[in-house]
């Protein structure tokens, strides 16, 4: 063999070699900036749960927990929905000896409040 076509194969091989490596280092480097992307995450839920939890002291920690993650669940107080999903495109209400109740619009979701708690939602 020549040195040219032993260089050539010396070429392969390296890029070869390369490409492994670069294989098994790639899938590791994205694992872990997943990782750490989910350990922001969860850090920066925590600090709001924190801030819920001292501005709005009669909550529960499972209902700031629920806020911070932008969800809603049957029996929170109208002030949760709207810290978790914000302000409602419309609201509609109906005042009666029954007492008050709302239907919160959001796009294709509708919330319905009895007296300030969520009763139902429509999607």
């Amino acid at each position: 063999m020549t040195g040219e076509g032993l260089r050539q194969v010396m070429l392969v091989v390296f890029g070869i070699i390369g490409g492994l490596i670069l294989l098994l280092w790639v899938p590791k480097s994205i694992q872990a900036t997943e990782a750490r992307l989910v350990e922001q995450r969860a850090i920066a839920v925590q600090q709001t749960v924190t801030s819920l939890r001292v501005a709005h002291p009669t909550w529960s920690q499972h209902d700031c927990e629920l806020v911070a993650a932008g969800k809603v669940t049957l029996g929170m107080t109208a002030d949760m929905v709207r810290a978790s999903w914000g302000e409602p495109r419309d609201v509609n209400r109906s005042v009666g000896s029954w007492g008050v109740h709302e239907q919160w619009v959001y796009y294709s979701t509708y919330m319905y409040f009895k007296n300030g708690v969520l009763t139902s939602w429509q999607d």
